[in-house]
């Protein structure tokens, strides 16, 4: 099956988008990604999430830590442990078997597959930057089938990704998406995306490249000090985004932090 292949439908006309990502789960519930319990972490912004009341959440990546297909399913038993009344997709980051996600969220009513989310004023479009690498990629292939998703819709487009596109001065540019301003250039000659919003990069960054306005969510688990050519730990809990969009645009978004540990 294509990686676009059925869509989803929400008949609203306006709705909440809530973004999360970079989970680092293990398959222990006592896991810990730099001294911060991911598990617990989860549990934490999805209570904090749910009284938001989204219309929909969209996982960015990066669920697992140690591989393993335990992982996997305690990411299902956290999000249905919450009884979320809100549907919850998703998209790979480097660290995600695509395989493991097809297995864990099988029969599973609210993680859905679907890649394309239609509202009645936008598309949302989940792209899968992985490579055989740690930094994305996303092939010629890829990059016209993504264009046509685009040009063939007759509503704007947003849309998520893992993989930060733009170099953040950061450590994690070593792992950036290869070709994200390819990207980005041939999205922008479409004049139909407005918004770009990413997860990988462990904290909150704005940008804007050529009339495309681009977004990072921090993680759920740790978040990375800003402007640090290595590798450094910020201490500022868990963190999510919230984005509001109606017929006339992008009307809000903004950063949740979650109470720290």
């Amino acid at each position: 099956m294509d990686w676009f292949d059925g869509r989803y439908q929400i008949n609203k006309s306006s709705i909440t988008i809530a973004h999360f990502t970079d989970c680092h789960l293990f398959s222990q519930d006592s896991g810990e990604y730099f001294a911060v319990n991911t598990s617990q972490a989860l549990k934490q912004t999805l209570k904090d999430i749910e009284t938001n009341k989204p219309d929909l959440a969209i996982f960015g990546g990066d669920l697992t830590q140690d591989h393993t297909i335990a992982s996997y399913e305690r990411f299902v038993d956290l999000i249905q442990s919450e009884q979320l009344e809100f549907p919850v997709f998703w998209l790979p980051g480097n660290h995600d078997e695509l395989e493991m996600f097809a297995a864990a969220f099988k029969d599973q009513s609210n993680l859905l597959n679907h890649k394309c989310i239609d509202t009645a004023h936008f598309q949302i479009l989940l792209l899968n930057s992985k490579s055989e690498t740690p930094s994305g990629f996303i092939s010629n292939t890829e990059l016209m089938e993504i264009k046509k998703q685009v040009n063939d819709s007759d509503k704007p487009s947003i849309i998520f990704a893992h993989h930060h596109p733009l170099a953040v001065n950061g450590y994690i540019d070593k792992h950036i998406l290869s070709n994200g301003k390819q990207l980005l250039t041939e999205l922008s000659e479409t004049n139909k995306v407005p918004l770009y919003v990413h997860g990988h990069v462990h904290n909150e960054y704005d940008k804007n490249y050529k009339g495309i306005d681009i977004y990072a969510t921090p993680a759920t688990s740790i978040q990375f000090k800003k402007n640090t050519s290595d590798w450094q730990q910020e201490n500022l809990g868990p963190g999510y985004r919230l984005i509001d969009i109606n017929a006339k645009g992008l009307v809000n978004t903004r950063i949740v932090w979650v109470a720290k540990q």
